[in-house]
């Protein structure tokens, strides 16, 4: 899952915009815009390429809480999918709240991934009070300082791998940590703040594809339903493959037009991301055709982007009018 904004500074008779990041535009020296903010999930794959398939996508108004439209965008999706074999694992950026998530999502069917800063802290439980014990018992156990791993005890899981792009891979994992509250923001007016645990994860790489760019050790919070356990392999991947998603948001921009029209109302551009998504899924379903259709090669190859199949996709279409 994630989130983009459609810029409508100028449009000042437009309701319901908001004030939204953007990486390139800025306003007064900030890298914010107003306009609207959609939300996307889609489905990833381990493919080398930059193809994801869409599944949702809908707008968030300013007024709404972000954490419950996620929440409420995540079970939408798990209720079209049922109760499936697999538990769905969700991969978010840093961008989102892993804790607020974890706990509005902690009685559904859902698995998520979330990457956070480097020099967070955690509790892990407090070790079983004495029955002679007085005073209010604690809520919190040892510390856990991201910044300093190696001095925080045992790892609950460990994996050691081999990938031709970023060599040895070496994830770790500490179990049932939480953070401390404070009681403000999401958790104010709360009597009792809550306990939220989770998996801390910790993916260090030998090398990066491109050795001009500087190694970071991305950590990543993991949550999902009582009793299970992270699939590591599967979470370092996951984290990884989720930057297509920005490549798919990129292609949907700057090639098939997403924000180019100059709408005033929210309701226009929601029927305009409609069409949008829909004619994204179409090249996505013409992939395998497309690639046999002959004078498409080589742009139509495995691997190839998006921007290949969009565009041979005219004469695809005259080569199969059916």
């Amino acid at each position: 899952m994630d989130g983009t904004s459609w810029p409508r500074c100028d449009a000042e008779t437009s309701p319901e915009r908001g004030y939204y990041y953007h990486p390139s535009r800025h306003s007064a020296g900030k890298p914010i815009v107003a306009g609207w903010w959609y939300q996307q999930i889609s489905q990833l794959n381990f493919g080398k390429d930059s193809w994801t398939w869409p599944l949702d996508c809908r707008w968030v108004r300013p007024s709404e809480d972000h954490v419950t439209a996620t929440a409420t965008q995540v079970r939408d999706l798990l209720a079209r999918l049922g109760r499936a074999a697999d538990v769905p694992l969700f991969a978010f950026d840093g961008g989102y709240d892993p804790i607020a998530l974890a706990d509005e999502l902690a009685g559904d069917n859902a698995q998520i991934l979330v990457r956070i800063k480097g020099d967070r802290v955690f509790y892990a439980d407090p070790p079983a009070r004495p029955a002679e014990g007085r005073g209010r018992p604690r809520r919190h156990g040892t510390r856990f300082d991201c910044k300093k791993p190696a001095a925080e005890g045992t790892p609950a899981a460990q994996l050691t791998t081999r990938d031709n792009a970023y060599g040895t891979v070496t994830v770790t994992a500490w179990a049932r940590l939480h953070p401390q509250l404070a009681a403000r923001g999401r958790w104010a007016g709360r009597s009792q703040l809550p306990i939220v645990r989770g998996w801390v994860i910790r993916v260090d790489v030998q090398h990066l594809p491109r050795p001009t760019r500087a190694k970071k050790t991305p950590w990543l919070w993991w949550s999902g339903p009582p009793g299970m356990t992270p699939d590591l392999d599967l979470c370092w991947r996951a984290y990884l493959r989720r930057f297509d998603i920005e490549h798919t948001i990129k292609f949907q921009k700057a090639t098939l037009g997403w924000i180019t029209p100059s709408l005033r109302l929210p309701e226009q551009a929601g029927r305009w991301t409609a069409i949008i998504i829909a004619s994204y899924a179409q090249l996505v379903l013409a992939r395998p055709p497309a690639s046999a259709c002959p004078g498409n090669a080589p742009a139509t190859q495995p691997g190839s982007p998006p921007a290949g199949y969009a565009a041979t996709f005219p004469g695809f279409a005259r080569c199969c009018p059916r």
